[in-house]
């Protein structure tokens, strides 16, 4: 996503509304999934080429006249910042009225933020939240939406009074990730920093934040040269909304379909072939092969307190 930085600065100089953990009512849920929901998608609920294209996001004055593109994008994390008490504060740097949806203590919560205003969010308990954050015109359409991500353990203890800081977490630069589905698999991708976010208890197997934003469910694996490297078998397209899924990934990621063999080429041609291209290749690229190994070495990232 992208807004006029004068815009942003102008949000994040509001002052955050608070809101309590609330669970949202049915109806109003519903409501912000029948927003999402009605787009046009395939019959496996994909793009028309099974890729996410995310586009440039909602950055100029007349948003109010041009419809959703229906790509899901990733919503800035610099617009995402905590306080002194490590709660999480949103900004909307837009015109248009934000609503924010996500999943805390198993039910949804909404939070309505107001045209350059700014929100700040009760989340005690602690772990990595994703939300998803819808931008309405005048007529409460949605005109874009993107997924972002926010980490929960703080809240107001009272006067003179601060919360125990939260965790460190961990996280990895230039991570090559591979999306690997029940019906098909893409070539691995760089991706310029992932969040490891540790087992997840309520949808099982690792989470990561690809970017510190996209959710992504899957496990931790290591490349022939040493390197870590993350496979993902699901994501969520609309946190608050919908569970985890296979799916297009949040964000600007082009995926590509990984090649396959024919399938009339029987299993030993295939083996044949392999291994005459790995000699092949020893055989050229033998002698400098130890110098382009290393492994990436993991960093601690914490909360961004205000400047």
């Amino acid at each position: 996503m992208r807004a006029p930085q004068q815009n942003v600065a102008t949000a994040e100089a509001s002052v955050p509304v608070e809101h309590k953990p609330d669970p949202a009512p049915a109806a109003d849920v519903a409501n912000l999934r029948d927003k999402v929901n009605s787009r046009p998608t395939d019959a496996n609920g994909w793009n028309r080429d099974g890729h996410d294209r995310s586009g440039a996001g909602l950055d100029r004055p007349d948003s109010d006249q041009h419809q959703w593109d229906h790509q899901v994008r990733q919503w800035d994390r610099n617009w995402v910042r905590y306080d002194d008490d490590y709660r999480p504060i949103i900004c909307n740097p837009y015109e248009n009225q934000l609503q924010i949806v996500y999943d805390y203590d198993g039910a949804p919560e909404i939070v309505v933020i107001p045209p350059f205003g700014s929100a700040v969010l009760d989340a005690a308990d602690y772990g990595a939240y994703n939300f998803t954050a819808l931008v309405l015109d005048a007529a409460g359409e949605a005109v874009d939406a993107a997924v972002g991500s926010f980490f929960g353990g703080g809240y107001d203890p009272g006067d003179g009074l601060l919360p125990p800081p939260p965790y460190p977490l961990t996280t990895y630069d230039d991570v090559p990730v591979a999306v690997d589905y029940p019906d098909q698999s893409y070539d691995p991708f760089m991706v310029n920093q992932v969040v490891d976010a540790g087992p997840d208890p309520q949808y099982g197997e690792d989470k990561a934040l690809l970017d510190g934003v996209t959710p992504v469910w899957g496990d931790w694996k290591q490349t022939p040269d040493g390197q870590r490297e993350f496979d993902v078998h699901k994501t969520q397209q609309f946190p608050g909304l919908d569970a985890p899924a296979p799916g297009p990934l949040p964000g600007d990621y082009q995926l590509h379909l990984a090649s396959k063999a024919s399938p009339g080429m029987p299993a030993r041609d295939v083996y044949i072939v392999a291994v005459s291209a790995v000699a092949a290749t020893l055989g050229l690229c033998g002698a400098v092969a130890f110098a382009i190994s290393r492994r990436r070495r993991p960093r601690t990232w914490y909360y961004q307190l205000p400047r």
